[in-house]
């Protein structure tokens, strides 16, 4: 089975947000990865949403609307707050 995009977005946030914890910088991951800084820092916020969105993501039990584009938009660390604007029911 193909993986979504949004799915394999969150598997990049979490492995550049490990590599980070362990001594790299973006600059690093974007110059290894041949990208921009600013998209991989946009990339690596995604490991701190709410551990539901990310499960129903992964799972394809999200809207069919929840655009990639929404994932880039400015989401607060708040896991309530990130629930309403990406969607989500409240918990």
């Amino acid at each position: 089975m193909r993986k979504s995009v949004r799915s394999r977005l969150l598997e990049l946030a979490f492995q550049w947000e490990q590599r980070i914890r362990d001594g790299a910088s973006t600059q690093g991951i974007a110059d290894q990865e041949k990208l921009d800084r600013s998209y991989v820092g946009r990339v690596v916020r995604l490991a701190f949403l709410a551990p539901d969105i990310v499960e129903a993501i992964l799972e394809g039990r999200h809207k069919p609307d929840l655009k990639v584009k929404r994932f880039f938009s400015e989401l607060p660390m708040d896991w309530a707050e990130q629930r309403q604007v990406l969607g989500f029911p409240a918990r």
